[in-house]
């Protein structure tokens, strides 16, 4: 069957079928979580309907007075929904045209610009060097938000990405290295963000049997 990378979603029959048997049993929220949380050794994890969601929750609950929000000049637009579900503004740095990583020198100006939450993103599955950007961020006591939406199944220092970050991100859409037909998940790495994220995390959302996810993963497997 033809594809289109990187949108090619990796869904077998064999895991539509297990979807539809999971929809039909006892709810496995918890198992999800826990799975996430021992996979990217994540000290807590907060399921989202999207990873935009989880982004726009990360965001809020990292930003600090000035509600200024420093994100890659080159992404999904998905990147900018999320700073103003989270009622906050952005500053664009540029990234490296042969690595997608940030610009440091672009950064450095975005973050002398006051912005105290930096977003980190991992294009089309691309590792980014982030032994030299934290010590970048850290220093000016900005935190940082590690973008893995694009990056499921790749590891940095055997570490899977999302996972290296104060705050990790995580989508589970069409298109993305684990579909699961959609939704999302937040991660707190650290102590400091496992409290940021629960300030800000009033409920999870509504948890349903599942049939409409099955059959959107159905419906991107077959097209």
């Amino acid at each position: 069957m033809r594809r289109q990378p990187p949108v090619h979603s990796p869904t077998s029959f064999h895991s539509l079928l297990a979807g539809l048997a999971g929809a039909m049993g006892a709810d496995a929220t918890s198992t999800v979580r826990r799975l996430i949380q021992a996979h990217w050794q994540a000290t807590d994890v907060v399921l989202t309907d999207s990873g935009t969601s989880a982004l726009a929750l990360a965001i809020t609950a990292s930003v600090r007075a000035n509600r200024l929000v420093a994100i890659p000049a080159y992404g999904c637009y998905d990147l900018a929904t999320a700073v103003a579900a989270a009622d906050a503004r952005a500053v664009l740095y540029d990234v490296d045209p042969e690595t997608l990583a940030p610009n440091r020198t672009s950064l450095q100006r975005a973050l002398d610009a006051g912005a105290g939450t930096v977003v980190v993103a991992a294009w089309y599955g691309v590792p980014v060097d982030l032994d030299i950007l934290q010590p970048m961020i850290a220093a000016s006591g900005a935190i940082m938000i590690e973008d893995a939406a694009q990056a499921i199944g790749t590891e940095w220092h055997t570490r899977p990405a999302g996972g290296a970050g104060a705050f990790g991100v995580l989508s589970f859409g069409r298109g993305k290295g684990l579909n699961g037909g959609g939704g999302g998940a937040l991660l707190a790495n650290t102590p400091q963000a496992v409290a940021l994220a629960r300030a800000v995390v009033v409920s999870e959302p509504r948890r349903s049997r599942g049939f409409s996810a099955v059959f959107r993963a159905a419906a991107q497997w077959a097209l």
